[in-house]
């Protein structure tokens, strides 16, 4: 009879689990079906913490010169060398990228695939939410805060995740794409360096100490391609464009909110304008001081503090700009 007992309880369990399980394409997609959690402005939303067992990312509203902005902290544990028991936080800070405003655009307004109800015992273990689950934690500007416990992931595909409401108290499956950002390593880290886009590019002033250069960016050719001119000629100068091309591929290895350009030595300084004229962004290079150094940052709008920029493009550039200036530069 004990067996018997035993059997039941097992196929309960496996009835309950398959009754909560279907595939990503048997989950409602249309806005009107979705379930409403809350509905918040976004500007509202001040910070998004997710824990799991190795990582927590926390994003924060900060107060800009001019507006706010997202700023992301990593931080990931993991074993010093040679001793695999004891956990070392290795810390990462960032801008975000535009997923991570749209994240918290979607966790403001937060909407569920479908709402699983009150659970019981057999439901938290059928859903993941009993052992040592991952959390999502948001706070509100007013100092209200929603905690969400998340589960599995749901059967089937889609990567969508069984989730515990703290204060309705009550499952819901939220969709994956919420998470999976969360869950890889900067992913949402800013890698864009200009929040303007290259084609709306039509002139570029350029300057290295005391010496400025002055080019413009027009079509040329039939199809027309984009050259680089000097403002009172159509002639291409294909050594500024060289130029340009190196100075497009800068990126930033890794944010630096502990640098303070002001300790550097500055390289050039590139401002962006439209085709009226006005400036879309500003690019600065630095380097730090020391004679030998190949250490370099960049800062832009985008970036907000300095970045490490890749080496070997940024040295390249410093080599280049007082030929191409044709004068001494603040690197001299």
């Amino acid at each position: 009879m004990k067996s018997v007992a035993v059997h039941g309880a097992l196929l309960a369990l496996a009835l309950v689990v398959a009754f909560t399980t279907w595939t990503a394409e048997q989950l409602p997609e249309a806005d009107r079906t979705l379930v409403q959690l809350w509905n918040r402005d976004p500007a509202d939303l001040a910070t998004v913490t997710f824990r799991s067992a190795d990582r927590t990312v926390v994003i924060e509203r900060r107060a800009g010169r001019d507006s706010s902005y997202l700023w992301g902290v990593e931080t990931q544990q993991r074993p010093l060398s040679g001793e695999p028991v004891a956990p070392q936080a290795q810390l990462e800070q960032y801008p975000v990228s535009e997923d991570g405003t749209a994240l918290f655009e979607s966790l403001s307004r937060l909407r569920a695939l479908r709402d699983l109800g009150e659970p019981d015992a057999d439901n938290l273990a059928a859903y993941g939410l009993t052992a040592a689950p991952d959390t999502l934690t948001l706070r509100f500007r007013n100092g209200d805060e929603r905690l969400l416990t998340v589960g599995r992931t749901v059967v089937g595909g889609g990567g969508h995740r069984y989730v515990l409401e703290a204060t309705a108290g009550r499952v819901y499956v939220l969709s994956g794409n919420l998470f999976q950002p969360l869950e890889f390593e900067a992913a949402l880290r800013l890698a864009r360096i200009h929040d303007f886009l290259a084609d709306d590019v039509r002139g570029i002033v350029l300057r290295a100490g005391e010496t400025e250069r002055h080019m413009q960016r027009q079509p040329a050719g039939e199809p027309p391609q984009f050259v680089w001119t000097a403002p009172d000629s159509d002639r291409p100068d294909q050594a500024f464009a060289n130029f340009m091309e190196q100075l497009d591929r800068l990126w930033v290895a890794r944010y630096r909110s502990d640098v303070d350009t002001d300790t550097l030595l500055a390289i050039t300084r590139a401002d962006y304008l439209d085709a009226e004229g006005d400036t879309l962004g500003t690019l600065e290079l630095f380097r730090a001081r020391a004679a030998d150094s190949t250490t370099y940052f960049l800062r832009t709008r985008a970036t907000i503090v300095p970045g490490e920029a890749y080496g070997p493009v940024a040295e390249r550039i410093e080599q280049d700009i007082t030929t191409l200036l044709g004068g001494r530069t603040r690197a001299d």
